[in-house]
C-alpha cells in the first residue's frame, strides 16, 4: 500500500514538555468524532467538490455533515475500499472530483452487499472542520493528550528535557533526553525515550529507549536489544494499561543504558575497510535492506562517503552516518531509518 507522508520535519527546538501537551490540547478542542453506522447508505463523496457528506446519529435525531477530507483520510478509505490508497486524493488534486467520486460512491455502495452479514460502520475523526482520519468503529482513540499525560505519570519530565518535537492533527513524536551522558569516552551521548503516536492511524503507540548524540543531534533506537519500552496499536487501549506497563518498563532503562554502552564500544572497535569493494557493496546493501529501501543508493554511498571522512570507518561510525543522513528525510522515513541504524549496530 502506498503510504501518505507526513511532509514536516522533527523540530530542534528546546521546548518545554508542558509546552507540547498545551499544543496537543489545542488540537484536541477542535476535534469531533462521528460514528457512521452502515456506510453504505450514510456516506458518500460529493462529485462537485470531493468533499464527504455523511448521516449520523447526534443523539437528538439523524444530521448530516459535509466536510472536505485530509489526503491521509482519502487514502484511508480508498484502501478500505479495495482501491489504490492515492487513487481518489490524485482525482481530486488533478481536477476530477466526478470520478473519484464514481468510484468511491459506487464501492461504497458495495459495502453492504450479499456477501457481508454485517453492514460496515466507520470512525470519521475530523479537526477544525475537515475529515482528518476514516477508521473502522472498533479503533481505540487514545490521543496525544491521554499519551502525554500518562508519560508525566511515569517518569518525573523535570529530568528531561525535549530535543525534538512534532505535533499535528495527525502525528506525534516527542523526544525526551536525560542530561546523563553514557559511559563511552569521546562520545557526547545521551539516553532518554522516543514516544510515537497518531490519532487517526497513522502509526501505533510506541515509547522506546533512544540515545541522541548532541553536537550533530542524531538520534538512535536500539530496538534489536529490548529498547521497545511500550507498543500498542489503538485496539482495546485504556490509559491503565499503558501506565501500567509503561511504569513496569520504564524500569527496564539503566540495563538498556548498560546494554548501549557496551553495544556502542564494541562498534566502536569493528573496524571495516570500506574501501574494499566486496565490503562496501555489502555494507550499501544492508544499509539499503535494513531501511527497507527508503535510503536510496545514492544516499547510501554518501553514508559510507561520511562515514570515511568524518565518523570512521568502524560500524559506529556507519551508524552515526545513518543517522546523520536521516535528518534530511521526512518524519515516517527518519524514525525507520534510525531503527534500522540501531539494528545495524547489532548485526
Amino acid at each position: 500500500m502506498e503510504r501518505v507522508m507526513i511532509k514536516e520535519k522533527l523540530s530542534k527546538d528546546d521546548i518545554r514538555f508542558d509546552s507540547i501537551l498545551e499544543k496537543a490540547y489545542e488540537i484536541e478542542d477542535k476535534r469531533a468524532d462521528y460514528i457512521i453506522n452502515d456506510v453504505s447508505k450514510n456516506l458518500w463523496m460529493d462529485s462537485n467538490d470531493g468533499s464527504l457528506s455523511f448521516q449520523y446519529n447526534s443523539g437528538t435525531g439523524m444530521d448530516v455533515e459535509n466536510m472536505p477530507a485530509t489526503g491521509w483520510a482519502l487514502s484511508q478509505l480508498s484502501t478500505k475500499l479495495g482501491m489504490p490508497s492515492g487513487y481518489a486524493e490524485q482525482c481530486i488534486n488533478k481536477g476530477h472530483p466526478d470520478l473519484a467520486a464514481e468510484n468511491v460512491n459506487t464501492w461504497l455502495m458495495e459495502q453492504n452487499g450479499s456477501k457481508r452479514k454485517k453492514s460496515t460502520d466507520y470512525l470519521i475523526r475530523s479537526y477544525d472542520g475537515r475529515i482528518d482520519g476514516i477508521l473502522s468503529s472498533g479503533y481505540a482513540a487514545f490521543d496525544t493528550t491521554q499519551i502525554l499525560n500518562t508519560i508525566k505519570k511515569t517518569i518525573d519530565v523535570k529530568n528531561y528535557h525535549v530535543v525534538g518535537s512534532y505535533i499535528s492533527d495527525e502525528r506525534m513524536h516527542v523526544r525526551l533526553i536525560r542530561d546523563d551522558l553514557l559511559d563511552v569516552d569521546g562520545e557526547d551521548l545521551y539516553p532518554g525515550i522516543f514516544i510515537d503516536s497518531s490519532d487517526v492511524g497513522r502509526t501505533a503507540l510506541r515509547v522506546s529507549f533512544g540515545i541522541w548524540k548532541k553536537v550533530c543531534t542524531n538520534g538512535l533506537c536500539i530496538s534489536k536489544v529490548g529498547g521497545i519500552l511500550y507498543h500498542q496499536r489503538h485496539l482495546g487501549v485504556t490509559e491503565g494499561e499503558v501506565e501500567s506497563r509503561l511504569t513496569n518498563n520504564i524500569k527496564l532503562v539503566p540495563n538498556l543504558i548498560e546494554k548501549s554502552e557496551t553495544i556502542i564500544k564494541a562498534a566502536r572497535g569493528e573496524k571495516i575497510d570500506l574501501n574494499d569493494p566486496k565490503m562496501f557493496e555489502k555494507m550499501i546493501n544492508d544499509i539499503r535492506r535494513l531501511s527497507k529501501n527508503k535510503v536510496s543508493e545514492a544516499d547510501a554511498e554518501k553514508i559510507i562517503d561520511l562515514a570515511k571522512v568524518r565518523y570512521g570507518m568502524t560500524r559506529w561510525g556507519i551508524v552515526n552516518s545513518m543517522t546523520e543522513i536521516a535528518q534530511k528525510y521526512e518524519l515516517d522515513d527518519r524514525i525507520l531509518i534510525e531503527n534500522a541504524a540501531g539494528h545495524l549496530i547489532v548485526a
